[in-house]
Order: structure tokens, then sequence, then C-alpha cells
């Protein structure tokens, strides 16, 4: 029996990580040090799950685009949660709701090129250059 393994090339896992570090910048300019650096990990988990169960539903609706958008926000919150066992505040932390909601979409706004960008390179790098190795 043989397994092909596809590995990611430096590129598209730097385009990744990217995305989860905007994810976290967002997060923090959202939520701050009251949601995602809480100091306990029942709390953390309990929000790691229910990003967890965002993606399940993604994948039961066959919801392809919205589903890499949560499996971003799960890797994102498991940072969150590895900062906090570091002792790292958030980068930002607004206390104004109404300044919050402005940053947050001005973040989106000013990522959504790219993070586009970035989505593009990544399918582009699988499609044309697919490292397999049998096993």
């Amino acid at each position: 029996m043989s397994v092909k393994l596809r590995y990611a090339r430096p590129k598209v896992r730097q385009a990744i990580f990217w995305q989860i570090d905007m994810e976290r910048r967002k997060q923090d300019a959202k939520w701050g040090a009251r949601q995602y650096h809480e100091t306990d990990p029942g709390r953390i988990l309990a929000i790691l799950l229910e990003e967890v169960g965002e993606v399940a539903t993604a994948l039961l609706k066959q919801d392809e685009e919205n589903l890499e958008d949560e499996v971003l926000q799960v890797a994102a919150v498991a940072v969150a949660w590895l900062e906090a066992l570091k002792g790292f505040a958030p980068r930002v932390a607004i206390a104004d709701h109404a300044k919050r909601v402005n940053t947050v979409r001005q973040m989106d706004e000013a990522y959504a090129g790219a993070r586009a960008a970035a989505k593009a390179a990544i399918r582009s790098s699988s499609s044309r250059h697919p490292t397999t190795t049998e096993r």
C-alpha cells in the first residue's frame, strides 16, 4: 500500500503562517486580553472547541471557502493559547467597542487583497509543483 504525501513549499507555509498572524492581530484588536489571554485553561479550551465546531459546520455544509477561514481561526486561537502560556499579552487591546469594531473592519479591508493573493499563491504552488513521495 502506498501513501502519497504532499509537502508544503516554504512560500506556501509562509503564506499560511502570515494568514494566521493576520487573524491573531484581528483577535487582539477585537478581544484584547479579555478573551484570548485568560488564565483559565477551561475557558480557552471552550473558545478553541467553539471554533472547531465552526469547522465541523463548514464541513457538513461543504462550504470550502468558509472552511479555510474557520481553520485559520482555530490555528489563531491555538497560537493565542500558546502566547498566553508563555506570558505574552495581546499586541493591541481596544477598550471602546465602536473603535474596536471599526479597527477590525479596517483590518479586514486592508488584508482582503493580500489574503486573496496569499490564497492564490497557495493554490498556484500546490497545482504547479506537487511534491509527493511514495511510502
